[in-house]
């Protein structure tokens, strides 16, 4: 006996696979299930969780499938219109990652062409302070920013100056040479400051790396340049008692090493400014 067609397409929605489904297929690298679950009405934009000491959190299909580095399911989803612009769920009231987000900060390179080419935001959404490149540059994934920086990814950070985190700043904080380098040559502005007015020779001499303080300083960055709390890298290498660092300064003219009047950056949203080893409250040491 033949159904009728609004009782068929009842059966049919009964069957459709839960996104639960989806999501272990994608775990268990389970390729050719993905494909029937897709086949047989599987969301590709499946939500689903996983579980850690912390807490239970939330990943999209898109996000599991870049995390095991399934090149295949990653492409069956975005075959199936996955949405590339999708962010996982929100963990501890901070916006969750795009799919972009992921590549980027777990240096899932093979993930990141297939996102852009499916409509992925190459500098994310606006949502965070970080873009892609800067993840890619904190987590010292040169491979990571290299590709995004070929696709077209921009070198500042996301906001006017005084906001976000640029990609410079994130490398140098995270000691990266190389992504220093490669955004150097790619022509990053080496006093670009953070959201909280650090530049990259800030965060150098904080982490008194002097590979990376003579890079910067060979493209001409500024000893002087105050944060929000008017540390200035020379203040922070005489803090540090880093002589060799404030040698260097002293053979460019530094003689002030104190702090200075801080500039006037646009607001930042914090009434508590973190900078390097010291907490500064706003309008006062």
């Amino acid at each position: 006996m033949r159904l009728a067609p609004w009782i068929a397409a009842l059966v049919l929605a009964g069957c459709k696979p839960p996104p639960s489904d989806v999501l272990a297929a994608i775990q268990a690298r389970d390729n050719a299930e993905l494909a029937e679950l897709l086949d047989r009405g599987g969301d590709p934009n499946a939500v689903g969780s996983f579980q850690l000491a912390s807490g239970t959190y939330g990943l999209t299909a898109l996000t599991a499938a870049i995390q095991t580095d399934n090149a295949v399911a990653l492409a069956l989803l975005l075959g199936d219109h996955a949405d590339p612009n999708l962010r996982d769920p929100s963990m501890m009231g901070s916006p969750g990652d795009l799919p972009l987000d992921t590549a980027a900060r777990g240096n899932h390179v093979a993930a990141i062409y297939p996102l852009i080419l499916h409509g992925a935001r190459l500098d994310g959404d606006g949502g965070r302070d970080e873009t892609p490149a800067s993840l890619a540059a904190n987590g010292g994934h040169v491979e990571a920013l290299a590709a995004l920086l070929a696709a077209g990814a921009k070198l500042e950070g996301t906001g006017e100056d005084g906001t976000g985190y640029p990609p410079l700043a994130m490398a140098a904080e995270a000691g990266c040479v190389a992504c220093v380098q490669h955004l150097l040559a790619a022509g990053a502005r080496v006093d670009h400051h953070d959201i909280l007015g650090i530049t990259p020779l800030h965060y150098a001499v904080i982490k008194n790396n002097l590979a990376i303080v003579d890079l910067l300083l060979a493209a001409k960055a500024n000893p002087m340049a105050a944060n929000r709390a008017g540390m200035t890298p020379a203040t922070a290498a005489q803090y540090r008692d880093a002589a060799p660092i404030m040698e260097r300064f002293r053979k460019l003219g530094v003689t002030d090493f104190g702090l200075q009047v801080p500039p006037a950056f646009p607001p930042s949203g914090m009434g508590t400014i973190r900078v390097p080893v010291v907490e500064v409250q706003a309008g006062g040491r």
